[in-house]
């Protein structure tokens, strides 16, 4: 504040006043705020071929392996990962099941005849962002036939045995237990042990398999994938667990062998991924068939014959069809994500289903899609009875493929079928769930700095998800509560904000975190760095008037209108219990301006005057010493003035008026100081006039409220020390009027009277919190100015005409 001013008043002024000379302002630099671009969305396309040598038709005999290399071109990032997959893994199985390093490849290997498709996805930032698939032949390993033999002597008619109705399995050659450390994605691990490793048993019978999982890293478990290789040997009861104990029941159905494999599938907190597998070889022994024993009438030579009797021949009888086999579906099936919409397919699977008494594949299926296992009407999907073209049944499968599966349910599936055999008996897969759910978003601003005790907003914005997945809600914490803290801490609806506000000074700084919640569980989330500061110190005015030749600034901090009270967002404020028009008048000079920061206005009614210049007399040291007589000698102080000097001596003037005056004229400064806390005054009226030199202030000052005085006037400057809290009287400085400061660790002061400063008014006062307190404090006292010595002002002459 610069300019000549103060609390007002004639003869003298209740005003802080100052001369018209420009001041420098502490003006906060104002933080820059930084609109983060948004991030590239990272993409790639991926192509599937084979290794040299190339298998012609991509096809490849049963027992030997291919090489299937991924080639990925890709922008906006870099791959994680390429996972590999089966479509049918009795048919071709895939090793490794994941390749986290360019050249990506797999190795295909033939288990039996028959069609899969070979995929691959490309992982980036832990999302599929690109995919392919490459359909391939297992060719059956031929075996010679030995032809018909002519038999001397004509042709003999040999009864040919009619073809049994139960398909013989393929006979599958165990394979070395595969290793259980798996090439992980970056970041997860986990190890999984499949108990027992080489089970046996016959039919019928039972097999129950244990999945323990170990040494998990960089994510937890979500389930557990259990999957027979040969379901026409065993299949299993339950396909997936999503908790302790991984367990699952192997049927046996015919002799044989089929691989029982358990994949873990872990949650990384961005999507999930199958990281580590196991795999036991479940071989089972087909039942002996029947033995017939010859029986029927033994003839005994010498016995008597017996002469036969007619038989009666049996009327022809129509053969009755037998129940069709029951199907047997893929357990799991295959599945996978639609990224746009969310939603996801399931591929169900199952081998074709011989009819005995038709002598033929069967003709008609029926599929039914669920949410739950008792299968109540409605279902999700109900196919009726089809063809078993309408299933694309070939190379001895059949399948049907369900879209738009709502994301986050269980889905089982049966089927069943008839020909000329008669309805079979449902057959079933366990539950199978899947999560499509995934996003991205930025927490704006990025970075930010907000003032001590004030608020600033950060919101979850450019937000990429499914199109059919509902945000829950976005979540937000703070890891620094003593810095920053946030509220709301959870926001259900968009846009999704919060407000962070300051509750301590950095450093060190405070992360706000936001997680997205879709179908109930965190996503994806993104974090704000923020920097707490102190704001800039202030000063507030009490009861009086504030008149300057120039600008009038006090920047009041934001913390103070969100806390009042007990913070007064105002310039000039009124007493509690006083009528708002107390609070006084802020006035700046001609071209001046009276500022209050972040405050509510210069007042409660909000008076102010700007661009008038003070029009009233000008006082000077010299002004004031000339309203003493020259023939009036004042009581001498030395450089150091304490308590006792103030409350003894000095020159009485006028006589018996209770006023004593002081004098002190030397270049060198003046202090006033004590040995205790303060001077106290009391009611006492001390005048000094301190030529020459300053005058500085080293302890607090005290008077008796309505009887007491201190009227300091100085041609130089006043300064108060940075330990001084309190002062009373009026203080009047040639020069400047200034209050000291120790950087970060000062103490409010409160002065209570008047300031008349003819230079400049330094503040320098900075609390370790400006947010609701004023650094100083100047108090309006009406009983000062009644005190004043009527030998120092001026006389004015009323005349007024009165009636005789």
């Amino acid at each position: 504040m610069s300019g000549f001013g103060g609390f007002c008043q004639t003869p003298w002024c209740e005003c802080l006043c100052i001369a018209n000379t420009p001041t420098p302002t502490r003006t906060p630099t104002p933080t820059p705020t930084r609109t983060p671009t948004p991030a590239p969305v990272p993409s790639c396309t991926l192509t599937l071929s084979w290794a040299p040598p190339v298998p012609p038709g991509n096809t490849i005999n049963q027992g030997s392996s291919g090489t299937i290399n991924a080639s990925v071109s890709f922008s906006n990032g870099t791959v994680d990962r390429v996972n590999f997959s089966s479509s049918n893994t009795s048919v071709a199985t895939v090793s490794p099941f994941s390749d986290p390093s360019s050249p990506y490849s797999t190795t295909v290997t033939g288990v039996g005849a028959g069609s899969s498709t070979i995929a691959a996805s490309a992982y980036m930032g832990g999302v599929i962002r690109c995919s392919n698939s490459l359909a391939m032949t297992v060719r059956a390993t031929s075996t010679p036939t030995i032809g018909p033999t002519n038999t001397p002597g004509g042709p003999t008619n040999t009864p040919t045995t009619r073809p049994s109705n139960t398909p013989v399995p393929p006979t599958n050659t165990p394979t070395t237990r595969p290793s259980n450390t798996p090439t992980p994605p970056p970041g997860l691990n986990c190890t999984v042990v499949l108990t027992p490793s080489t089970p046996s048993g016959g039919v019928p019978g039972l097999t129950s398999f244990l999945a323990t999982v170990t040494d998990v890293v960089g994510g937890t478990v979500s389930r557990v994938n259990f999957n027979s290789s040969n379901i026409s040997v065993a299949t299993l009861t339950s396909s997936s667990k999503s908790s302790v104990p991984y367990t699952t029941t192997a049927t046996h159905l015919a002799g044989g062998t089929t691989t029982v494999s358990a994949q873990v599938i872990m949650n990384s907190g961005i999507s999930e991924v199958a990281v580590c597998s196991d795999s036991s070889i479940l071989t089972i022994t087909a039942p002996p068939p029947p033995t017939n024993t010859p029986g029927g009438p033994t003839n005994t030579p010498g016995a008597p014959t017996n002469t036969p009797r007619p038989t009666a021949v049996p009327p022809t009888a129509t053969p009755t069809p037998g129940i069709c086999s029951q199907p047997r579906p893929r357990d799991p099936p295959d599945w996978g994500c639609n990224r746009e919409t969310g939603n996801w397919w399931i591929n169900w699977q199952w081998p074709r289903v011989w009819d005995a008494d038709g002598g033929r594949f069967v003709s008609e299926y029926q599929l039914q899609v669920d949410n739950e296992p008792s299968f109540s009407a409605p279902y999700v999907y109900n196919s009726w009875w089809q063809s078993s073209a309408f299933f694309q049944c070939s190379d001895g499968m059949c399948n049907y493929t369900t879209w738009g599966l709502t994301s986050n349910r269980t889905y089982y599936g049966r089927v069943r079928t008839r020909g000329v055999c008669t309805t079979s008996n449902w057959g079933y897969t366990g539950g199978l769930w899947n999560s499509c759910a995934w996003c991205t978003f930025n927490l704006l601003p990025a970075n930010t700095v907000i003032e001590l005790m004030t608020t600033d907003q950060l919101w979850a914005t450019n937000i990429d998800k499914p199109t059919n997945i509902a945000i829950d809600r976005v979540n937000f914490s703070s890891s620094n509560t003593s810095i920053a803290s946030v509220n709301p801490g959870s926001d259900g609806s968009s846009p999704y904000r919060t407000d962070v506000y300051g509750e301590g000074v950095s450093p060190p700084d405070a992360t706000i975190n936001a997680s997205m919640v879709m179908e109930g569980r965190p996503i994806c989330d993104d974090s704000s760095q923020v920097s707490v500061i102190n704001p800039p110190p202030w000063f507030q005015v009490e009861n009086g008037d504030v008149l300057s030749g120039g600008d009038v600034i006090s920047q009041i901090a934001g913390g103070c209108p969100l806390n009042s009270p007990p913070c007064d967002p105002y310039l000039v404020k009124n007493t509690s219990g006083t009528p708002e028009e107390a609070a006084g008048i802020p006035s700046a000079g001609r071209g001046g301006n009276v500022s209050w920061g972040a405050g509510n206005g210069p007042s409660r009614p909000g008076w102010v005057v700007e661009g008038s210049d003070y029009g009233g007399d000008t006082y000077t040291y010299q002004f004031l010493r000339d309203k003493i007589p020259t023939s009036v000698s004042l009581a001498s102080l030395g450089p150091t003035v304490t308590e006792s000097n103030l409350l003894s001596g000095g020159t009485e003037y006028p006589s018996g008026s209770g006023y004593y005056y002081y004098q002190y004229s030397n270049p060198s400064d003046l202090t006033l100081t004590d040995g205790d806390a303060s001077l106290n005054i009391g009611s006492r009226k001390v005048v000094v006039f301190v030529q020459g030199g300053s005058v500085k202030i080293d302890k607090n000052i005290n008077l008796t409220d309505g009887t007491g005085l201190l009227l300091l006037i100085t041609d130089g400057n006043i300064t108060v020390d940075e330990s001084v809290t309190e002062m009373e009287g009026l203080y009047f400085a040639q020069r400047d009027f200034l209050t000291t400061d120790v950087q970060g660790s000062d103490l409010t002061l409160l002065l209570r009277g008047s300031v008349v400063s003819q230079g400049t008014l330094v503040m320098d006062r900075d609390l370790p919190n400006n947010a609701i307190t004023p650094a100083e404090t100047f108090k309006f006292a009406p009983d000062l100015l009644m005190n004043f010595p009527a030998s120092l002002g001026e006389r004015h002459a009323r005349f007024r005409e009165l009636a005789p």
